[in-house]
């Protein structure tokens, strides 16, 4: 795998782990994407809604205004979702 992409590699992985409801790892794998790429808005974003399950909403938040100044919504691979939805009521 190309080494730009591995952020992309450990974001999945994180997703994985959320789905099978394990937060603290998915947590793990999340921040690993970001050390690959400090400025990677769909990671904040999810790195967002594992702080939301784990009940930390204010390094939540912070993740997620990180997002959105990185122009969040204008990215082609982000969804609205849940989370979002969740995530911007609590924080703006």
């Amino acid at each position: 795998m190309h080494s730009l992409n591995l952020h992309i590699l450990y974001n999945n992985w994180a997703s994985l782990y959320r789905e099978i409801e394990e937060p603290k790892e998915a947590l793990e794998k999340i921040n690993e994407a970001l050390m690959i790429k400090k400025n990677y808005d769909i990671g904040l974003f999810n790195r967002a809604g594992i702080y939301l399950e784990l009940g930390e909403e204010e390094v939540a938040c912070k993740s997620f205004k990180k997002a959105l100044k990185l122009d969040l919504e204008k990215d082609e691979h982000f969804e609205a979702d849940k989370d979002f939805k969740k995530l911007k009521m609590l924080c703006e």
